[in-house]
């Protein structure tokens, strides 16, 4: 499923790029996907089951996960650890579904603007729409 997934993000960037053209370089590893921009560089880990967020940090980090409930549990589980990071964002993703297959969420923004009693309600609303894996 990491192989997959890594597809997905490949294909998902290079769409985001078609008007801006930035992308210098995409370089698919094992498990990330490096995207070098004409002015930054953007780290997507391919994470298809949430289990730490050892590798998680303050540089510009994408972390590309299956749209599966224990993902949400997780995300649930290490808010507070993941909203701290300010450059984070986690795409949940279902690459059977066609169309929308994807939510994305940026941790430290979300955390400024949503409560803490509405965010499981939200994240799971959001899973249903896209559909999980």
């Amino acid at each position: 499923m990491g192989e997959e997934l890594a597809d997905w993000t490949v294909n998902f960037v290079k769409h985001k790029d078609i008007l801006t053209r930035s992308i210098v370089d995409i370089k698919k590893e094992s498990d990330k996907v490096v995207v070098k921009y004409k002015d930054r560089e953007k780290i997507f880990l391919i994470v298809p089951n949430l289990e730490s967020v050892d590798s998680f940090g303050d540089d510009e980090i994408g972390v590309v996960c299956l749209n599966t409930n224990k993902n949400i549990d997780f995300l649930l589980k290490n808010w507070k650890t993941l909203s701290k990071y300010q450059k984070l964002s986690m795409y949940f993703v279902n690459p059977k579904k066609q169309g929308m297959n994807k939510w994305v969420l940026f941790p430290h923004t979300h955390n400024r603007i949503a409560d803490d009693d509405s965010l499981k309600t939200g994240f799971k609303s959001m899973a249903e729409e896209v559909g999980l894996v």
